[in-house]
């Protein structure tokens, strides 16, 4: 009866750690899932960055080429002006 009671407590302590084992298991795998699905939420967050840097970019860009083409053109004006008044001065002159 002794060693009855040593097997089925035996027994017991196995199930016990076959029990301990099973919800460390349970809580890695709920552990690593976690991870899992913050790593997608950090990826994603990553993604939304980046396109709102890229998109930033386009429209700095975009900016930038519209500035040039005012600023060129505004160039263009002030050499022009000068010419033409001054050839209207000089056909005036002549006439």
């Amino acid at each position: 009866s002794a060693a009855m009671a040593a097997a089925a407590d035996s027994t017991q302590q196995m199930a016990t750690s076959y029990e301990l084992r099973a919800e460390q298991d349970a809580a890695v795998a709920k552990a690593a899932k976690e991870a899992k699905a913050d790593r997608k939420q950090a990826e994603k967050k990553a993604e939304e960055k980046a396109a709102a840097k890229k998109k930033a970019a386009e429209e700095a860009a975009a900016k930038r080429a519209a500035a040039q083409e005012t600023a060129s053109r505004s160039a263009t004006r002030t050499t022009l002006a000068p010419s033409t008044s001054a050839s209207t001065g000089t056909s005036t002159a002549s006439t």
